[in-house]
């Protein structure tokens, strides 16, 4: 559970005839609270003749195990974004955009409980405070580049987007309450696993005359930010919806969009104990404006 609160300032300037410069400054915060529970039980008895650990002999007859970790970020940040926009007489847009790196403070505590239970009876537990931390530290993520146009013509309105971002430029700063060498290690790994992402978006809107009446459909897709992941591990979707403007002024719009990729969790370790997933997601979304 959690939320994140935007506050946004923009503006924007027709510097030449057509061509316009803008910017958004955006100021973040919110938090980000996790309550996660794991459990692994021997129901075909597997190990019931098995010694899991060689040196003490009360591991044999494993039966259960049971981990539980706590975690709660409060967060902070900003982040600018520019753009270009130039406007071909009434038909055609061409625009660009840079996204400078976002900056995140994030306070977080941490904490993992569980338990083994043997066929002996004997149940071990982690040792109190072994597991338990109060931390701090930055994250800085990438630019990302950003170009697009629009085509309206006839009531149509074709629209594309490209952008691309360099996700081993992500970084982790200012630690504090951690060891540098372990920042030091994190950031070596974004180097070694991250990689560049493009990603692009289209779109077609029809406007049925004299109705104010604008129908839409649109595919867009969102490529893994990890070097290895085969192509069904990045994520697509499918949209479509329709929008109503009231008198100019007043707009309502409803969107659907439908999602689908592959992808695993690790429940403990690296690799050890880990989920393959088929994902898919399904959302409704209402929106309102009103323009003066």
């Amino acid at each position: 559970s959690g939320d994140i609160h935007t506050w946004a300032l923009s503006g924007a300037i027709e510097i030449y005839k057509n061509l316009f410069i803008g910017g958004t400054l955006n100021i973040i915060s919110g938090e980000f609270n996790s309550n996660y529970d794991y459990y692994e039980d021997d129901i075909l008895r597997i190990y019931d003749n098995v010694q899991t650990d060689p040196t003490i002999s009360t591991t044999k007859g494993f039966q259960s195990f049971y981990l539980n970790s706590l975690m709660n970020w409060d967060i902070n940040g900003w982040d600018l974004k520019l753009g270009l926009l130039y406007q071909i007489n009434k038909i055609a847009r061409v625009g660009a955009t840079i996204q400078f790196p976002k900056t995140f403070t994030v306070k977080e505590k941490y904490s993992v409980d569980g338990s083994s239970t043997f066929k002996s009876g004997v149940v071990y537990l982690p040792e109190p405070g072994d597991y338990e931390s109060i931390v701090e530290y930055d994250i800085l993520t990438p630019f990302v580049l950003s170009a697009g146009t629009s085509v309206n013509y006839m009531g149509f309105l074709l629209s594309g987007e490209f952008s691309l971002t360099d996700y081993s430029q992500s970084e982790f700063k200012n630690p504090r309450n951690i060891a540098q060498r372990d920042i030091a290690d994190m950031n070596k790994d974004i180097k070694n696993t991250l990689g560049t992402a493009l990603n692009y978006n289209v779109g077609l809107e029809y406007t049925i005359p004299n109705l104010g009446l604008r129908v839409r459909g649109g595919y867009f897709t969102q490529k893994s930010a990890y070097k290895n992941d085969p192509s069904d591990f990045n994520k697509n979707f499918l949209t479509g919806g329709a929008g109503f403007l009231v008198d100019e002024t007043v707009s309502v719009d409803l969107t659907y969009l439908h999602g689908w990729w592959n992808d695993y969790t690790e429940n403990y370790g690296f690799n050890l104990s880990r989920v393959k997933q088929k994902i898919s997601v399904d959302k409704l979304m209402l929106s309102f404006s009103y323009r003066f």
